[in-house]
């Protein structure tokens, strides 16, 4: 089996893990590079111009980690020359990733690809062949809300994101799509407020792709203040329906003609994701 004598790339099992990880983590990240169009596999038959290889180091434990593992890729030439090397975090808990959490893995395999086609690309002196997607989720803004909500659910619905298998940038040269929560409250018959969050998925220009509601009744003046753990509350319960989303939106990205402009998906409402009313 030849993957190509420029572009293909054997993944080795990662140094670390237990054996059957090691190999779920190779696996993912030789997807990640086939779904950039870069000759990939695990396969130790195979003849290839590049070895990657992986060595997990836990960080757990250790005061201010921001990641429970740290995976240090090294990128081979055939013959032993180090091509590059990227050091990439791993967010989660020690438990998701001793026990093989899917999202972790797909999520390792994501983060590595780009970074490895980059340095084939600086190996080669020429782009690789492939287009690039803009795939990450840029976080942009809640409005509407009373009391610290904005603040609060933005900052909440970053770190719910973050710890899926979606990439969460600030950057706009690698933002393919824009998160926005609108926020109404309305006052109900019985007193009581109904609280409506509303979060629109749009493309960097501007295209809507799709929308996820939650609507819950809470005692009146229970948003008023600090929102604290309510917000967490909310953005968890909202990750289904984003992830969705994106999942949709994607899709159409690659069937799709650049010019074809897809009326955007309408989800239905999400029943019973809002925070609890207050007792």
């Amino acid at each position: 089996m030849r993957l190509g004598d420029d572009l293909g790339v054997r993944v080795e099992p990662v140094d670390g893990p237990a054996l059957p990880m090691a190999w779920l983590l190779a696996r993912s990240v030789a997807e990640g590079l086939r779904e950039l169009d870069l000759p990939a596999t695990t396969d130790r038959r195979a003849t290839a111009a590049y070895l990657l290889k992986g060595r997990a180091e836990m960080q757990a434990g250790q005061p201010g980690a921001p990641f429970v593992v740290l995976v240090h890729w090294t990128l081979l030439s055939m013959s032993g020359e180090e091509i590059g090397s990227h050091i990439q975090g791993v967010r989660g808990t020690e438990w998701h990733w001793q026990y093989g959490d899917p999202k972790m893995i797909r999520a390792v395999g994501k983060g590595t690809a780009r970074p490895v086609a980059a340095m084939i690309e600086v190996n080669t002196g020429k782009p690789t062949t492939f287009e690039r997607p803009k795939s990450g989720l840029l976080v942009e803004s809640v409005e509407g809300a009373p009391g610290d909500g904005n603040t609060a659910l933005r900052r909440a619905i970053t770190a719910a994101m973050r710890a899926t298998d979606i990439s969460i940038t600030e950057d706009l040269r690698q933002t393919g799509y824009v998160l926005r929560g609108r926020v109404t409250v309305a006052a109900t018959l019985d007193g009581r407020r109904k609280a409506t969050i509303v979060w629109t998925v749009t493309t960097l220009d501007g295209r809507e792709m799709g929308k996820a509601t939650q609507v819950n009744t809470v005692a009146a003046g229970s948003l008023d203040g600090a929102w604290g753990h309510k917000a967490v509350v909310i953005a968890a319960a909202a990750v289904e329906g984003i992830e969705r989303i994106l999942g949709m939106a994607e899709r159409i990205e690659r069937m799709k003609p650049k010019t074809d402009r897809p009326p955007p998906p309408e989800l239905p409402q999400i029943p019973g994701r809002g925070p609890p009313p207050p007792r």
